[in-house]
């Protein structure tokens, strides 16, 4: 079983500037990253979200990115931004995303959700070793 959300935060999340979780779909995760370190300008939007726990976010808060089972990369928020209709955006500075993961598998969340892992048990990304092709579940 993966781990998902405990229902007590982490001793290290800050309420005042939350950490959050999003997910980007399945295969999509590649193209997602290219479009996004091909930003150009100072800031651009990473996510947008109507979800309560995207309201609560703020500068310097972290957004933390989940695809293809496993925990991928972390940002720092830069603005937060109230759009038309309740939606917020979150963007960031523009430059390669800080990749980052955990030594577990983690399962997609819908929406957005806190953090719940202590941020020492991350560590750098690592990709998979040229020629090696994981198995799939």
């Amino acid at each position: 079983m993966r781990p998902g959300p405990p229902r007590r935060p982490p001793p290290d999340l800050d309420p005042a500037r939350p950490d959050v979780v999003a997910s980007v779909r399945s295969g999509e995760w590649s193209s997602w990253v290219r479009r996004q370190e091909a930003a150009r300008g100072p800031l651009h939007c990473i996510w947008c979200s109507r979800s309560g726990t995207a309201r609560k976010v703020r500068q310097g808060s972290a957004l933390y990115l989940v695809a293809e089972g496993e925990l991928q990369a972390r940002c720092a928020v830069a603005a937060v931004r109230a759009c038309s209709d309740g939606w917020v955006c979150l963007y960031r500075r523009t430059g390669p995303l800080e990749r980052v993961t955990l030594d577990c598998p983690v399962r997609p969340v819908r929406g957005m959700r806190y953090r719940w892992w202590p941020r020492d048990l991350e560590v750098p990304f690592r990709p998979p070793e040229a020629g090696c092709v994981p198995e799939r579940p």
